[in-house]
């Protein structure tokens, strides 16, 4: 063969494939180091994946929750007999 390129075999080029940046792939994205905001979002998931785990374990209320759980409930009921006792009041005055 003379130095003319045979049908089945390309000529190479000064920029080949092999030279040009390829684009990354799911798979090189993979290999990549993770961001240290990527680590952090790990971290915390991972923490409210095992806080959610606790508490859907727990059968029954603690006494600590039980008694946040009465203080609501009597703060709630003083603070409505406070506006009825004034609406009471109110409606004697604006009789009389």
């Amino acid at each position: 063969m003379s130095g003319k390129a045979s049908p089945t075999t390309r000529p190479t080029a000064k920029h080949d494939r092999q030279d040009r940046p390829t684009r990354p792939t799911a798979k090189t994205k993979r290999q990549e180091k993770p961001s240290a905001a990527r680590a952090t979002m790990t971290a915390v998931a991972k923490r409210e994946e095992c806080l959610a785990g606790a508490s859907e374990r727990q059968r029954s209320l603690t006494a600590n929750q039980w008694k946040i759980f009465a203080a609501a409930t009597i703060g709630d009921m003083v603070d409505f007999f406070d506006f009825y006792l004034i609406g009471f009041v109110l409606a004697f005055v604006v009789k009389g």
